[in-house]
């Protein structure tokens, strides 16, 4: 994510600029406060500690309303982002704003009053530029074109049906790399030739929208058809990973394979371009709803109930258990908020189709026998009241390999907010301080915000993650040293390390963001498998000490936003694995250390905003596996070494 500020009373003359990457993607609560606090003392000179995001816009209104300046957006990925960071109401009179994206994820106006909404869209590629696209994509480096037909010729032709629109040259230049047959690429230019589309012009949203979704037509197995329905209306951002549990990993690697979905590059979360998300919500009707209002006027016809894939009804609703009943063999997805009432007994009906259940804290459950929710492969719950342990301990869940929980507890119960497990021979949960998994196949367990929960039964655990968005007193659970097989430590906003981290033989992959850390802890050099170190977002940290350097299995360490730290060990060289170093906003940071040249396979460096960094190494021009070097706003390095 880049942004720039610009403020001037009398012009619009670049006064100060201020690049931050890939922060808005993260959707991290404390991301967004801080670039909120940073719009407030680079716009208004104040310096605010802001507590959430809604205080935040706040202060970033008052700071903005009397001021004469440009804001500058750079690579969002959804547009929710900009709305999550800025205020509602904005002064048209004096402020000026540019968004973009890299990935042209902006059709969606934003509805931010009275800000003027103009869709500038910018033809990255001529034809000539197309066409060099295509020909890399398809045929790569090495393969050479089909001679039995013209290839060369079609590649040509869809280069120019494309006319200049980067995501049809993207998406169908992976379409056919697939496939490289005469039929496929006559198929992919009757579609890109429909309707009226002339270069340097995107024409409609529809238009495009029609383009695209002939590689959601081109899919000839239903169900991953229905799976992306099902995306686009309800699990668009979710994990990549829950919602590849919920619709079937398999139907989530073919969408990637279509090009329909991909995952973000910052985090696991699933993204869905705009026009396909516009597309795939429009290209059922009758069939998902999100509103009680859109549900309503279907049952003006309750033969059509039949149909209903997808029902979501917002607080303090109802529906009726016959219409519920109705819709028992095609509904997937159930969604109830809070206080919504289910008027009449609990269905009886086998749901046999139901991926996903979310209930808020509603009165009455709505099924009798969730036995008889044989695909049911996500369950969610805002409260947990006592009629769901029945649930939950029912025989049903033996019988299925995946299992994606989630339960939010009122406060002060022993127990996380959320469980997102593997299971395969059930689970169990006591009230109120007692929780026993059946212990042998749970290996992922993803909690935010607890007190106390207890993991030494949990033998095949391999994946554990905590989130805490707000700074509170935390003690990590119970046993989490005596996990022999975990591979992944996932800690954001801890104030506390887990003890004897040596012990954790397998562990490959190690996050310990926005943890508070003012040392290094020294355990983690001796975890000789370690493969991805994250230690991001530490403001308070100041060096790493001399026992770093090991482990030299190292493949990615991330140093962002620490902000005190102003010396790298010596022996950070010694990592002859690592491919990627992201020092990015250690703007203490004076120098590098004399032996980086020893970083042998490093190819991407991110030195962008170290406002004190003054030179660079002697031995820089050793790094010969370099391919990204990135030295932005670098204000006080003063000259390159002369061999760059």
């Amino acid at each position: 994510m880049m942004m720039g500020y610009v403020q001037n009373e009398t012009s619009y003359a670049i006064k100060r600029c201020k690049v931050i990457l890939n922060l808005l993607p993260l959707r991290l609560t404390s991301h967004i406060t801080q670039l909120q606090a940073d719009i407030v003392r680079d716009i208004g000179d104040e310096k605010l500690s802001i507590r959430n995001p809604d205080e935040g816009r706040i202060e970033v209104q008052k700071v903005i309303e009397n001021k004469r300046c440009l804001l500058y957006i750079d690579n969002v990925v959804d547009i929710d982002y900009v709305r999550e960071l800025l205020p509602r109401q904005l002064s048209p009179a004096k402020l000026r704003m540019v968004i973009t994206s890299r990935q042209g994820n902006l059709k969606t106006p934003l509805d931010m009053k009275p800000i003027v909404y103009k869709d500038y869209p910018v033809q990255v590629f001529t034809t000539a530029a197309a066409k060099s696209l295509l020909y890399k994509t398809i045929l790569g480096s090495e393969v050479k074109p089909h001679t039995h037909f013209d290839e060369e010729g079609l590649i040509d032709q869809v280069a120019v049906a494309c006319a200049g629109v980067p995501i049809l040259v993207d998406r169908f230049g992976k379409h056919l790399s697939d496939l490289r047959d005469q039929e496929s690429y006559e198929e992919a230019l009757v579609a890109l030739t429909e309707g009226n589309f002339s270069e340097y012009s995107y024409g409609s949203e529809e238009q495009l929208g029609e383009k695209l979704w002939f590689l959601y037509r081109k899919m000839t197995e239903k169900e991953a058809q229905e799976a992306f329905l099902d995306i686009c209306t309800y699990y668009y951002g979710w994990s990549w990973d829950i919602v590849g549990h919920i619709v079937g990993k398999n139907k989530l690697q073919l969408l990637e394979k279509r090009m329909l979905v991909t995952k973000s590059d910052t985090d696991d979360r699933l993204i869905v371009h705009d026009i396909l998300r516009m597309m795939g919500t429009k290209a059922a009707p009758g069939t998902r709803f999100t509103t009680y209002q859109q549900f309503s006027e279907a049952l003006q016809d309750e033969s059509n109930l039949q149909n209903v894939k997808g029902v979501s009804l917002e607080e303090s609703s109802s529906i009726e258990s016959r219409h519920l009943n109705a819709m028992h063999s095609s509904l997937r997805v159930l969604i109830l908020g809070d206080g919504v009432t289910l008027n009449g007994p609990s269905c009886e009906r086998a749901f046999e189709n139901l991926r996903y259940l979310q209930l808020g804290d509603i009165p009455t459950f709505p099924f009798k026998d969730a036995s008889k929710l044989k695909k049911l492969a996500g369950f969610h719950n805002s409260s947990l009241p006592g009629l769901l342990l029945a649930m939950v301990t029912t025989q049903k869940f033996q019988a299925n390999s995946f299992f994606y929980f989630s339960f939010f507890f009122p406060a002060g119960l022993l127990l996380p907010i959320v469980a997102y497990c593997n299971v395969v021979n059930g689970l169990f949960v006591q009230l109120p301080q007692t929780v026993k998994y059946m212990r042998q196949n749970i290996k992922d367990v993803e909690f935010e915000g607890f007190e106390r929960f207890p993991l030494q039964h949990l033998r095949s655990l391999e994946n554990f993650t905590v989130k805490v968005y707000r700074r509170e007193p935390l003690k990590l659970p119970e046993g989490l040293n005596l996990q022999p097989s975990l591979v992944t430590v996932h800690l954001k906003g801890c104030d506390q390390v887990p003890e004897k981290l040596s012990h954790l033989t397998a562990l490959r992959r190690l996050t310990l963001e926005n943890c508070n850390l003012k040392v290094f802890p020294k355990e983690i050099g001796q975890l000789v498998r370690l493969e991805r170190l994250n230690m991001s977002w530490n403001e308070e940290l100041t060096s790493l000490g001399v026992g770093f350097g090991s482990p030299n299995s190292l493949i990615t360490l991330n140093l962002r936003q620490c902000r005190l730290l102003e010396t790298l060990p010596p022996n950070l060289g010694l990592l002859s694995s690592l491919k990627t170093l992201d020092l990015a906003y250690c703007s203490s940071l004076k120098e590098l250390p004399e032996m980086l040249g020893g970083l042998s396979s490093l190819q991407h460096l991110d030195l962008g905003n170290c406002e004190d960094l003054e030179k660079l190494s002697a031995d820089f021009g050793t790094l010969t596996s370099l391919k990204q070097l990135n030295l932005q706003f670098c204000k006080n390095l003063r000259a390159l070494p002369e061999y760059m």
